[in-house]
């Protein structure tokens, strides 16, 4: 089968299907598990920071560090 010239050729994008991992849900579900992740191991972090250095040195760190 020989090449078709040039201006016969269809150079459009191929328009893909959208599948489940497209949809707004699955990216805010994922979005939200990220942020309560993070959160358990920031509370996590303070929590044995706490036990190793005392609570009041930590939470005025940790406040000190959100004003930033």
């Amino acid at each position: 089968m020989a090449a078709a010239p040039e201006e016969e050729v269809d150079r459009r994008p191929i328009r893909r299907v959208r599948s489940k991992s497209d949809t707004p849900y699955i990216n805010e579900a994922r979005i939200s598990l990220h942020l309560e992740t993070a959160l358990t191991v920031s509370h996590g972090a303070q929590l044995h920071l706490g036990r190793l250095f005392g609570n009041h040195t930590v939470t005025h760190a940790l406040g000190r560090m959100s004003h930033v």
